[in-house]
């Protein structure tokens, strides 16, 4: 005999389940810069490199040129 034995999984009580987390993404308008509109998360972006384009958004979502 095997000392592992499978358990019996009760599907007529109800579960506990964990909520799940979303983030709510919606478009922000994106002023100047390579890039006219986005969906994000938050508003503002990270560094980065678009073609000649060199910056990033600030969080009131202007192109900030670097």
């Amino acid at each position: 005999m095997s000392k592992f034995r499978i358990k019996r999984i009760d599907l007529s009580c109800p579960r506990f389940r964990r909520r799940r987390l979303y983030a709510r993404k919606r478009q922000f308008e994106l002023t100047g810069g390579p890039i006219g509109s986005a969906w994000l998360t938050t508003p503002g972006t990270l560094v980065f490199r678009l073609g000649d384009w060199f910056g990033y958004y600030d969080g009131n979502n202007n192109w900030v040129q670097l």
